[in-house]
């Protein structure tokens, strides 16, 4: 008994770090990443668990999913919050949760909020609604059996990475690694982000993740900035008395101090205090002993 409860301490330590390390981190998510992170999340939980126990006949995630048969303005702003199950919903937090919040601190809240909703959302979600329209009333109306129903954040992962890493590509940027074994060149990260969610995703729609992909492309270019208000525009926007339930949000990041993308390995117990540099290798060697002495080579 004694052997097993000193085997299984270790595990439980381990446990406790990995989950204290998961807590700190979500403690600094922005407010913009940690909404498209959870609301997802909830919905899921509500159409696949709460509402089955209850006995009700109501699904959110059909509600607010983009459908060419049933096209009514609020699905193009809330689709993304969709989900068919819970594995779809795992697979593509994974791949979504270190671009939005990179790209929310790098960005500043506010501005990143308007450009996934108007440049990420609603310009994707018309040009699937009408590639889809003309495929039901048009001379493409065969039995070949496309999704109609569009759900998911998977454009929003295939958009951002276009954005992001053809933005940066001017920057010192290393190659991604798949799996810890395959190193993928950084200029065909994009590429293969975008194959990986029309080839191997299920219910991803080939025609959003294009849409989203050229976006993508386009604003990382400076061809959509139009689309975007200016930086003094937002500093504007966030001394809104009417936006400071958004702007006094924990965590909100602002125009002046956008910037500062990494996504933080650790965090201390106590923000307030610093973490103190490390000593210099002389101070180190003053007050450690070896216990030898010193030869020099060649002597």
């Amino acid at each position: 008994m004694e052997q097993n409860t000193g085997t299984s301490r270790p595990y439980s330590n381990t446990l406790s770090t990995f989950l204290e390390h998961v807590k700190q981190h979500l403690a600094t998510i922005p407010p913009v990443t940690k909404f498209a992170l959870y609301t997802p999340i909830i919905i899921c939980i509500l159409d696949r668990i709460v509402f089955p126990l209850l006995s009700l006949q109501f699904d959110i995630s059909s509600f607010i999913s983009l459908n060419a048969f049933s096209f009514q303005v609020y699905r193009l702003v809330l689709y993304p919050f969709a989900t068919n199950s819970f594995i779809q919903l795992f697979i593509i937090d994974i791949w979504l949760l270190p671009e939005l919040y990179k790209l929310e601190r790098k960005q500043g809240s506010l501005r990143f909020l308007w450009i996934l909703i108007v440049l990420f959302t609603i310009i994707p979600g018309i040009v699937y609604s009408l590639v889809m329209l003309s495929i039901t009333t048009g001379k493409l109306n065969t039995h070949i059996p496309f999704a109609w129903d569009c759900r998911g954040m998977a454009g929003w992962v295939v958009g951002l990475v276009f954005w992001s890493y053809l933005e940066d590509d001017g920057e010192d940027q290393q190659d991604r690694m798949i799996a810890g074994a395959i190193r993928m060149p950084k200029k065909m990260w994009p590429v293969f982000v975008f194959i990986f969610f029309i080839f191997l995703v299920q219910d991803a729609s080939v025609f959003l993740n294009i849409s989203a992909a050229i976006v993508g492309f386009l604003y990382a270019k400076g061809k959509l900035g139009f689309c975007v208000p200016s930086e003094d525009k937002f500093i504007e926007y966030e001394s809104k008395s009417w936006l400071q339930f958004f702007t006094r949000s924990h965590n909100f990041v602002s125009i002046d101090s956008a910037g500062n993308s990494y996504l933080p390995i650790f965090m201390p117990a106590n923000a307030s205090t610093p973490i103190t540099s490390s000593t210099s290798p002389s101070a180190n060697n003053t007050h450690s002993q070896f216990p030898g002495q010193g030869v020099r080579l060649g002597s």
